[in-house]
């Protein structure tokens, strides 16, 4: 059960000749005329990927269903001998790997639940740590890894998941790519880098097929993946910049909350008059002329101009010339205001007004602003 998805890659750095594909890719559409097939089953360019360079993929997108995943059943024997690479383990592998792998999930009743078992035990028993140093060449890396480092990333532990499945008969195979990335929310684009190369599990189920799993601490279900959808537009540009900026999002982020707060503070008398005003104003056109009126009003308070609620235009005029700001502007502000009283107070339909009206108030606010 599934639905297919177009997706296009656009290669933003040059990149080897590895074609990378979504899960499920079943037609490729890519600028050449030959496409090679390596052994392990990757496809190649005949070139190597350079900047700009685009593709298209249409993927089928598995709907998986829990229920139906915990109910699957063993490999049947007879099924056995086409996932011989799949189970194979190495000759020297050493006993205690074996007995690790048969103490965690020998018992349990069904592939579903031992691969459970075994990926949960090793996230929750080995921490995740980069510094590690380079394992001897001389020894069972998946065996170092479980009993004697201890520790580290995500390589080992898709290799130690795969390796100990295989130990209670299923198919697996390690599988390396990339996370989806994160979403850019000003291209559209997901953005996948080199930090999101990663490793993990693929094992194979009766009647289902490969079934991801990450045994990576702290690592989401591979499942989650494939559903995989933006944010909102607003999380998803804050998560964007965040990850950009560091700490300076913070910042930046107490700024602007602050200057929008400030902002709201001294537009509030305002704001409050025009909540009224809806009550009383029948008009468009008055209403359009009172929030012009207001705003400008709360523009010049801040130079100190008190203007108490029960002052007329006229009265507002003559407390506005005595404003140093404004000397050069008193006839601009005195027709700003009988455009402002035709509209609010006149017949409807004088829409010649409205582009005067909101000229003045623009030279007003301007002239104010370079005169501070």
């Amino acid at each position: 059960v599934g639905s297919s998805q177009v997706r296009t890659i656009y290669v933003e750095r040059d990149q080897s000749n590895l074609i990378i594909l979504p899960p499920g890719a079943h037609s490729l559409y890519f600028p050449g005329g030959i496409i090679y097939l390596d052994r392990y089953g990757s496809y190649r360019s005949p070139m190597l990927l350079e900047q700009g360079l685009y593709y298209s993929v249409i993927s089928r997108i598995r709907n998986w269903d829990k229920q139906m995943i915990e109910q699957v059943i063993a490999l049947p024997p007879a099924h056995r001998g086409k996932f011989t690479n799949y189970l194979a383990l190495p000759p020297t592998l050493p006993e205690r790997v074996r007995r690790l792998a048969e103490q965690i999930a020998g018992d349990l009743a069904n592939p579903y639940a031992q691969v459970m078992a075994l990926r949960d035990y090793l996230a929750q028993t080995y921490p995740y740590d980069l510094k590690i140093p380079h394992f001897p060449i001389n020894v069972d890396q998946v065996d170092h890894f479980l009993f004697s480092q201890r520790r580290g990333y995500c390589e080992h532990f898709a290799s130690a998941l795969a390796l100990l499945a295989r130990v209670v008969g299923i198919p697996t195979r390690l599988t390396t790519g990339y996370l989806p990335g994160r979403y850019n929310p000003f291209t559209g684009y997901w953005e996948v880098r080199s930090a999101d190369a990663h490793a993990w599990t693929e094992c194979y189920f009766t009647g289902l097929g490969w079934v991801p799993f990450d045994a990576t601490p702290g690592a989401r279900d591979p499942l989650e993946f494939i559903t995989e959808r933006p944010l909102l537009p607003a999380l998803a540009i804050a998560g964007y910049a965040h990850e950009r900026l560091g700490v300076a999002f913070w910042y930046i982020l107490a700024a602007a909350l602050a200057i929008t707060l400030g902002a709201a503070w001294c537009f509030r008398p305002a704001a409050i008059t025009l909540r009224s005003l809806r009550k009383t104003v029948t008009t468009r056109q008055a209403y359009r002329a009172s929030y012009a009126y207001l705003k400008l009003i709360s523009q010049l308070q801040r130079y100190g101009l008190e203007r108490p609620a029960s002052w007329s235009g006229a009265e507002y005029l003559l407390a506005a010339r005595r404003l140093p700001a404004l000397l050069d502007k008193v006839k601009q502000l005195e027709n700003f205001i009988n455009t402002y009283e035709a509209m609010r107070f006149g017949p409807p339909d004088q829409s010649d007004f409205q582009k005067q009206l909101d000229n003045l108030a623009q030279h007003l606010r301007s002239r104010v602003s370079k005169n501070k």
